[in-house]
């Protein structure tokens, strides 16, 4: 027995020498293919994509990338729009969300429906929809390409008087606003019509009030909608040239992001106790101080400074984005609600602008963002 173990040993060390060596140089290794063994058969078909083929980019377009295969329970969309959001360059900036290479991101678009997996009943081909691509880890279902995959409780379809360049602008602002709203600060909301929801108000000095640090950001801008579809009466800070724009989707009160002991002192004297920061820790961190002493916020990006959060005893959370692709009864009434209100034209798309040049114009529209050079706007490639 002794001697068996004995004459294994160098085999084993070997062996694991091998896999020490494989996990250490991966990147020389074939990767497994991001698109389900289930829909891998058939000859593959191509089409436009910008892809990563470094980790620090830049982001390439390429004609012959393989076309997404559905499986029987997706659909796939031909884009006609794509939305460039900030965690499109901070994945490169940044190194994360970047699994294998190539790779490819993007989190919204607009488009038609092309094919329908033969589970699918919900759509049909030809149906003008919108997307918001939550899975980080599935290069079929990034947008940044011409055609995605999407499961159906991850679309929504498009009314006559929305454009598919305003579609594009929908997907992470919706998908982030709410879920900040109705899942991390527990604002009640409908699962079925009429849709109608939040706090039920009699007068308007009863309404609870709600802070949103970084309202013209397109998230910002969307949760102003939906904390007025709540019933709730808006805080915004941003930039004053931004106001006219803010009053205009509902906001009560603007104030300057650039007199931020002015937001305080106002802040404070209307006892907020609700507040979600779009921009980063410094902000949160003022947003823990202008509100109340236990108040809940919400941070998109950074978390507020810990002492400032156990000095105010506020409670911070961030927004469980992938909730919206992994619990398909969350993602399913968000979407419902979301078409609900934008059929009834009671929420609007945010302003865009075009980046022209298709998806090979991705870049210069990214370094726009990392230029902090958009304000107030979504930018938008089209898919030519």
């Amino acid at each position: 027995m002794l001697s068996a173990i004995t004459l294994a040993f160098p085999f084993i060390i070997l062996v694991a020498v091998l896999l020490f060596y494989k996990w250490r140089f991966r990147s020389l290794f074939p990767v497994e293919s991001p698109i389900p063994k289930s829909v891998q058969s058939g000859p593959a078909q191509h089409a436009q994509a910008a892809i990563l083929r470094s980790k620090k980019g830049p982001y390439i377009l390429v004609h012959d990338y393989p076309r997404p295969r559905i499986s029987s329970k997706e659909i796939l969309i031909r884009n006609r729009a794509v939305g460039l959001n900030p965690i499109d360059w901070k994945c490169v900036t940044y190194g994360f969300g970047v699994h294998e290479l190539p790779w490819i991101s993007g989190r919204e678009s607009a488009g038609v429906v092309e094919e329908v997996g033969a589970d699918v009943n919900d759509f049909q081909i030809g149906e003008r929809v919108w997307v918001a691509s939550t899975n980080y880890r599935d290069n079929r279902t990034s947008t940044f390409q011409e055609y995605v995959a999407a499961l159906p409780f991850n679309v929504g379809r498009l009314p006559d008087w929305i454009s598919f360049e305003q579609g594009a602008t929908l997907g992470v602002a919706c998908v982030a606003a709410a879920g900040a709203l109705y899942d991390s600060l527990a604002i009640p909301w409908p699962t079925n019509p009429p849709y109608t929801c939040g706090f039920e108000a009699v007068v308007e000095q009863d309404r609870p009030w709600i802070l949103i640090w970084g309202a013209s950001s397109v998230t910002g801008m969307m949760a102003i909608q939906f904390a007025k579809l709540s019933n709730l009466r808006v805080f915004a800070v941003a930039g004053s040239h931004n106001s006219p724009d803010l009053y205009n989707l509902g906001a009560n009160v603007v104030v300057d992001r650039h007199k931020p002991e002015e937001v305080l002192e106002k802040a404070r004297n209307l006892r907020i106790e609700l507040g979600v920061d779009c921009i980063g820790k410094e902000t949160a961190t003022y947003a823990v101080r202008a509100l109340q002493p236990g108040s809940k916020l919400v941070y998109l990006v950074q978390r507020p400074d810990q002492d400032a959060l156990e000095q105010a005893g506020t409670e911070a959370t961030d927004v469980l984005i992938k909730r919206f692709h992994e619990d398909q009864t969350y993602g399913s009434n968000l979407v419902n609600f979301l078409s609900h209100h934008l059929f009834a034209q009671t929420l609007r798309p945010v302003k865009f602008e075009i980046v022209e040049g298709g998806l090979g114009a991705i870049e210069e529209g990214l370094q726009r963002l990392r230029d902090q050079a958009v304000s107030g706007k979504r930018l938008i490639v089209r898919v030519e």
